[in-house]
């Protein structure tokens, strides 16, 4: 008997591409829904779909009234990880600091930017994690 060349389990189902928000059913009467395509006629391209424009319409209003979203929660697993990455880039900052010349202030705004940015230091690297994962290294 022969042995399948895959033994991966496929993937079932439509890909989640939005995340685990609240899903809202809303009706719009056809004035407003003119509105909202009208205004996304008038984005740049790639136009974004009705949902994603009532999205940015929202987070939009809410900015300018000085209301800000609450960002995901991350599941505690995932603020554990970030949470020991901040501390190996404050360890790793403060060897790195340690060997320059620089004024006090100087070094302490060095230092939150490598520790509070870390994607900003894999940019200056050459390293990111979409090309770490298509090298796999």
């Amino acid at each position: 008997m022969t042995t399948p060349i895959d033994d991966a389990p496929k993937s079932r189902g439509r890909p989640v591409t939005t995340g685990t928000g609240t899903m809202l059913g809303v009706r719009l009467l056809p004035d407003l829904l003119a509105s909202l395509d009208a205004h996304i006629a008038a984005q740049p391209d790639p136009k974004p779909t009705r949902p994603e424009a009532i999205r940015r319409v929202l987070a939009d209003r809410f900015e300018k009234r000085g209301r800000k979203a609450a960002p995901a929660a991350a599941s505690p697993a995932v603020a554990e990880k970030a949470a020991r990455a901040r501390t190996k880039a404050a360890n790793a900052a403060d060897v790195a600091l340690g060997q320059i010349e620089a004024p006090a202030d100087v070094k302490a705004t060095r230092r939150r930017a490598l520790v509070e940015k870390p994607a900003m230091v894999a940019k200056a690297r050459g390293k990111s994690r979409l090309a770490t994962k298509r090298t796999g290294s």
